[in-house]
C-alpha cells in the first residue's frame, strides 16, 4: 500500500457540499506540505472526481478514509460510479469525526453531502480525505476480508386493474408477472385476477424463508387483511385484519413454501387497490 495522502477539503460556500455538482478544483489549487498534506477551500460543489483532481490515476483502486468536522445526521459519502446517477451508489456511509473507510474501484466518485454550517453551533463543513492506492494483492486481501454480500430488504407491490378489491381466493396461484419500477424501487405486478402468491417468487434462491410486512393502498374507509395459506392442505390462517390504508404490519415469518393471500375492501374513487409487500433480507427465523 502507498504511503497515504491527506486531503482537507474546507467549504465556505452557502449550500455545503451537495453530491452533486464537481468541486472544481486542479492540483495547483492545493496548498500543498511535505507532498503528502493537500487542503484547498471551495465556495461550491460537492464531488470527487476519480482522479483525486490530479493526483491520483482515474484507473486507479483506491482505499479512501473520510471524516467531517460535525454530527450532522444528513451527512454522508457515497461511492458511485463516474458515469452514474446520484440516487445510484456501491456504498455510502454516515460522515462524523470518525474515519470510515470505502472502496473506489476504477473510475469511481466519491459524492459528499454536507450542509453548511449552522450560525453558533461550532461545526464547520469540513471534510477529510486520507487516500491510499492498492496493489493487486492488496485490492484482493480486501476483497476477500471486508467486502461481504449485502443485506436489504426489497419491496414488491401488486396492483389491481379492474377497479375491484381483492379477494380471498386460496386455490388458485395469482403467478404475478413483477417488472422493476426505477422511481419507486419496487418490484410491481399489476392483475385482474384473484388468488394467492407463492413466497418462493419473492424469496431469495436459497432462504428458507424471509419476514413480511404488508400495507394496503387505494381503499376507502375499510381495511385489508392479510393471510398464510399452507401449501399442502390450503388452510388460510388470518395473521392480520382490519390494517387501515397506508398502515405497516407488523413483520410475519413465512416459510419458502408458504403462501400468502390477501383480503380488502373496495377501492377509494377512481383509485385502483394496492397491496405493498416489504420482503426482509435472507436470513433464518429469529425466535
Amino acid at each position: 500500500m502507498s504511503e497515504p495522502t491527506v486531503i482537507r477539503l474546507t467549504h465556505t460556500g452557502a449550500a455545503g457540499f451537495t453530491g452533486v455538482d464537481a468541486i472544481d478544483l486542479t492540483r495547483d489549487d492545493f496548498t500543498v506540505v511535505d507532498q503528502r498534506y493537500y487542503s484547498a477551500t471551495i465556495l461550491a460543489g460537492g464531488v470527487v472526481p476519480a482522479d483525486f483532481w490530479g493526483l491520483f490515476r482515474s484507473s486507479g483502486i483506491k482505499l479512501v478514509s473520510v471524516a467531517a468536522e460535525g454530527y450532522s445526521t444528513i451527512s454522508v459519502a457515497r461511492v458511485g460510479a463516474g458515469d452514474g446517477v446520484a440516487d445510484v451508489f456501491r456504498e455510502e456511509v454516515d460522515l462524523t469525526p470518525t474515519f470510515q473507510s470505502v472502496l473506489m474501484t476504477s473510475n469511481d466518485i466519491l459524492r459528499l453531502s454536507v450542509p453548511p454550517q449552522a450560525a453558533g453551533s461550532g461545526e464547520r463543513a469540513v471534510v477529510t480525505l486520507v487516500v491510499n492506492t492498492l496493489n493487486e494483492r492488496q485490492a484482493a486481501d480486501f476483497a476477500k476480508d471486508r467486502l461481504q454480500r449485502q443485506a436489504r430488504h426489497s419491496r414488491y407491490a401488486i396492483r389491481r386493474t379492474d377497479q375491484a378489491a381483492f379477494a380471498l381466493n386460496t386455490a388458485v396461484a395469482l403467478q404475478p408477472v413483477f417488472t422493476y419500477d426505477e422511481s419507486s424501487q419496487t418490484m410491481l405486478a399489476e392483475t385482474d385476477a384473484q388468488g394467492y402468491v407463492s413466497v418462493r417468487e419473492i424469496a431469495a434462491p436459497g432462504a428458507s424463508g424471509v419476514y413480511l410486512w404488508f400495507r394496503f393502498t387505494g381503499i376507502a374507509a375499510g381495511a385489508g387483511d392479510v393471510f398464510n395459506i399452507s401449501a399442502r392442505t390450503a388452510e388460510e390462517n388470518a395473521l392480520a385484519t382490519g390494517l387501515t390504508v397506508g398502515v405497516w404490519s407488523d413483520p410475519f415469518w413465512f416459510s419458502r413454501d408458504d403462501r400468502f393471500g390477501v383480503r380488502s375492501t373496495a377501492p377509494a374513487g377512481d383509485l385502483t387497490v394496492g397491496v405493498e409487500i416489504a420482503v426482509s433480507p435472507p436470513s433464518d427465523r429469529r425466535i
